[in-house]
């Protein structure tokens, strides 16, 4: 019977700790040139395709408008520098971080620098 509580105990204190893992916002600063980037194919799904494949991402939201990009995550699984990384992969600027060559090769031509 005392191994049974104390295993109850264990099994009590893991969830209790899952449960206290909240997600954290990070708030990314970024350049985006075009002025449809919510329908562009080259913003805001590219950016939001990066940043889905790093492991702990749990939400996405593009602000144009602000120039900047909210991510959710959980920080066991992934760090804001990985997050930085992967928006620079898509060809995006973050928080001063220059996009990939070929990232940014990708883009559309508006979505560009001109």
């Amino acid at each position: 019977m005392k191994h049974l509580i104390l295993l109850a105990f264990f099994f009590m204190s893991a969830l209790v700790s899952l449960r206290a893992q909240k997600a954290q916002t990070l708030e990314v600063k970024t350049s985006i040139y075009c002025d449809h980037c919510l329908q562009c194919e080259s913003c805001d799904l590219r950016i939001q395709n990066a940043l889905f494949e790093v492991k702990g991402v749990r939400s996405v939201k593009v602000k144009p408008e602000q120039n900047t990009i909210l991510v959710s995550y959980k920080s066991a699984k992934t760090t804001p520098e990985a997050i930085r990384k992967a928006i620079a992969s898509a060809g995006f600027e973050a928080d001063g971080q220059k996009p990939s060559a070929t990232g940014y090769e990708k883009l559309d031509a508006c979505c560009k620098r001109r």
